[in-house]
């Protein structure tokens, strides 16, 4: 079984904006559209989505350690980055969080902290995904 033919729901079609509780009716991996945008086929897209994945584990870890260190510029840059990565390759739920964490107001930990969990947890749904 080819591990980037895996669906999970469909995005909403409308451009009504989304509340964190309405991020389950995302996708997580949206393989059909990164087919489509880039014109590539599986067998280079499957190595690119595990580089990136490779890159991403390294930016939620430095996400993490700038929520613990209270450094509230350093949560909005690597959330921009995590936000653009996710963009890149179609990780739509992931997308969506990271530029949830970029909103958050500054120094409210609490909120960044409930997001970065989320993140934490989408990342880990990915690679599922892609095994």
């Amino acid at each position: 079984r080819n591990p980037l033919s895996v669906y999970i729901e469909s995005t909403p079609k409308n451009n009504s904006p989304m509340k964190l509780q309405d991020r389950q009716s995302l996708q997580h991996f949206d393989i059909k559209e990164l087919r489509e945008r880039t014109e590539l086929t599986d067998d280079f897209l499957l190595p690119m989505a595990e580089k990136s994945m490779s890159a991403l584990d390294n930016y939620l870890r430095n996400l993490g350690t700038a929520i613990n260190d209270s450094n509230f510029p350093e949560v909005k840059t690597l959330a921009h980055t995590i936000k653009g990565m996710a963009l890149n390759m179609s990780f739509t739920n992931l997308t969506f969080l990271a530029k949830s964490m970029e909103a958050v107001e500054t120094n409210d930990f609490v909120k960044a902290k409930e997001l970065f969990d989320k993140m934490h947890e989408e990342y880990g749904i990915i690679q599922q995904l892609l095994k």
